[in-house]
């Protein structure tokens, strides 16, 4: 249970003092219609990033993500923190608003039913408290009891950030919206060209009966070279949807295969190279002679 984390408590205490003390309204601020100001809305985000990457850690609700995506996330998080400097740079804002909100909306859609029934159970503890915060900001005439709705933003964070995201592109000049639509087109765009290429990959390998010379040959190109990795990982180090109760996922969670499997569905199905084919047959090993193929994580350890 997340009360009995302490991160959540440090985090919650740090949001309480910062929203008592700091009692300046700021009317410009673009999302002063939900926050006080700038710094209310940082740092009551900040707390919520921080408890979702602890939280994720502690029961593994999208496993690991790999490098490259925990750098992502960061940025994008750090981004969404300083909203009102990027303002000016309309290209660049509308850009990373897109990139946010494509994040949001792949969180949400990954979570699956499994994420709206973890909602909807926490909804017992984020319902009264938002009507407690809302009932004694009413009385005080202040917003400074706006942080007991940290445990709700923490819960709802791809919902809350995906509406905020939305709220302040519409509210903004609609070029910001074709900017926006930038990254979600190139990412679509390159998801297809992985299910194709993920596809004949696995077929070649597959119809040539795991023959090591097929495997060396997808070594030469970079793409390929990661692509093949994903597609030999697939179901023991790479997961490629949310179970909450197997008691043993993958470690690992690459967003490109995850994409690449959904884009399948348009282009046809991507052959699957089982992990014992994988693995007994020395596939992966053979491939990548200094990746670890044992893992020592978190996976299901509550389950």
């Amino acid at each position: 249970m997340i009360f009995a984390k302490l991160y959540f408590w440090v985090a919650f205490v740090v949001v309480a003092l910062v929203f008592v003390l700091f009692k300046k309204r700021n009317s410009e601020f673009f999302f002063s219609k939900f926050f006080p100001s700038h710094v209310h809305f940082a740092i009551i985000f900040s707390g919520a990033f921080v408890i979702g990457a602890f939280y994720n850690h502690d029961y593994q609700i999208y496993c690991q993500p790999v490098l490259w995506t925990k750098w992502l996330l960061i940025a994008v998080a750090l981004w969404t923190l300083t909203i009102p400097v990027f303002m000016r740079l309309k290209v660049l804002n509308g850009i990373l608003t897109g990139l946010a909100a494509f994040i949001s909306i792949y969180l949400i859609l990954f979570g699956s039913w499994e994420y709206l029934i973890f909602i909807a159970l926490n909804a017992i503890f984020i319902l009264p408290l938002f009507l407690l915060s809302q009932f004694l900001n009413k009385i005080t005439k202040s917003s400074m009891f706006g942080f007991l709705n940290l445990y709700g933003i923490a819960i709802l964070l791809p919902y809350i950030v995906l509406f905020l995201l939305v709220y302040m592109i519409f509210r903004s000049q609609r070029i910001l919206i074709l900017y926006s639509l930038i990254i979600p087109v190139l990412i679509v765009a390159g998801s297809i060209y992985t299910a194709i290429r993920m596809k004949e990959i696995n077929h070649e390998i597959i119809t040539g009966n795991f023959n090591k010379s097929f495997v060396k040959k997808y070594t030469q190109n970079a793409i390929d070279h990661y692509l093949l990795e994903l597609n030999l990982g697939v179901h023991w180090k790479y997961h490629t949807r949310i179970c909450l109760y197997d008691g043993r996922r993958p470690p690992y969670h690459d967003p490109i295969l995850v994409l690449g499997r959904t884009f399948s569905l348009i282009t046809g199905s991507i052959p699957e190279i089982t992990p014992k084919e994988s693995l007994e047959s020395g596939l992966y090993k053979f491939a990548f002679p200094n990746n670890a193929t044992t893992f020592d994580c978190l996976c299901g350890k509550y389950e």
